[in-house]
């Protein structure tokens, strides 16, 4: 076989692709940032203020809802004593407060002969209508005098579980003197003890149906009533019996609860605001000279916010609170008889 003479295959070398150069674009800055402002170094607490975060606020707190409780809810006394026991013929009472809701118990003792002259007893804080029978009832009742004796809620034999120091007490007061008007009554006057004083004064500045006021140690303000008391307890620390510190801090403290968990402005009625609206009214005043629970002071500061002339105010030496009577009974009776003679 003849071998072709092939002429040798040329083969192109493959040449690699040629980059075009890159131009790269002329870089923009980024834009600075601001400067931030720089931020003001708070300033460290002063020991007063870490002294009120940390102790005196949670201290004014336990103070305050506390008292409030010991304030509204004194704990209820059974009724101690009877008409019948007194010797005077008495019928029962059972009435609701003004609040439409609050049972209210209490008794009328008639006068003998008929009068319409009535004397309605109010007894303090944490009391009970049977201790107003017994010291006030029988000699009331020998002068002439109808007798409406009843328990404020929250005592005795009323309905109700707790007290707020006078405010919703004037209802119960109201519904009392409307159950003397309608015993026939028509010259009316209320004697009371404490709160029941103060009760007293401050439903008659809204009550035209009162003829006249025998207050009886009767505190200023709820704050000064609050105040002493706060001042004279101790606090338990263990072992250790101290005196409560801030008292006065601490007073407010606890009007401020009272208000909260009542919902009422129960300081709005502070029997000082009202006496100018008794001004035309008679008004006995009577405070115990040694009296450490509600301050003599609390009585001067009344009779002078009093613009009346008809008012009168007897300090009596010797008594504590609510003492008055007890201390000195023939010279308070003869007193207060002499006051309602010339008010009735």
């Amino acid at each position: 076989m003849a071998i072709s003479n092939l002429s040798p295959r040329v083969v192109s070398p493959r040449l690699a692709p040629v980059a075009s150069p890159s131009v790269k674009a002329p870089s923009t800055p980024a834009p600075a940032k601001p400067a931030s402002a720089p931020v003001p170094s708070q300033p460290k607490p002063s020991l007063w203020q870490r002294f009120e975060r940390w102790i005196l606020s949670p201290y004014l707190n336990y103070v305050g809802k506390k008292g409030a409780q010991q304030f509204m809810y004194p704990g209820r006394q059974a009724d101690s004593t009877t008409p019948a026991q007194l010797g005077l013929q008495g019928q029962t009472l059972n009435f609701t407060s003004a609040d439409g809701k609050t049972p209210i118990s209490g008794w009328y003792i008639p006068a003998v002969p008929a009068s319409d002259k009535t004397i309605v007893l109010a007894h303090g804080h944490g009391g009970q209508m049977g201790e107003m029978l017994s010291e006030y009832a029988p000699w009331l009742h020998k002068a002439g005098y109808n007798i409406v004796a009843f328990d404020f809620r929250g005592s005795g034999s009323s309905g109700g579980d707790r007290s707020t120091i006078g405010y919703e007490e004037r209802d119960d007061l109201k519904a009392a003197i409307d159950q003397a008007v309608a015993k026939g009554g028509k010259n009316i006057a209320v004697l009371g003890v404490s709160q029941g004083g103060a009760t007293a004064l401050e439903q008659a500045a809204r009550d035209p149906r009162v003829n006249a006021v025998i207050d009886d140690c009767a505190f200023d303000s709820l704050y000064d009533a609050v105040l002493p008391r706060l001042q004279a307890a101790t606090l338990n620390i263990g072992p250790l019996k101290i005196h409560y510190p801030f008292t006065k801090l601490g007073a407010q403290a606890i009007v401020d609860e009272v208000t909260k968990e009542t919902g009422e402005p129960v300081a709005s009625t502070d029997p000082i605001k009202l006496m100018p609206k008794l001004a035309n009214r008679p008004v006995m005043i009577i405070h115990g000279a040694a009296d450490d629970e509600t301050l003599p002071q609390d009585s001067v500061n009344l009779y002078n916010a009093d613009p009346g002339t008809q008012k009168s105010l007897w300090m009596v030496p010797g008594a504590g609170h609510a003492e008055s009577y007890k201390t000195d009974p023939k010279d308070y009776q003869q007193r207060v008889l002499n006051f309602l003679q010339t008010s009735l």
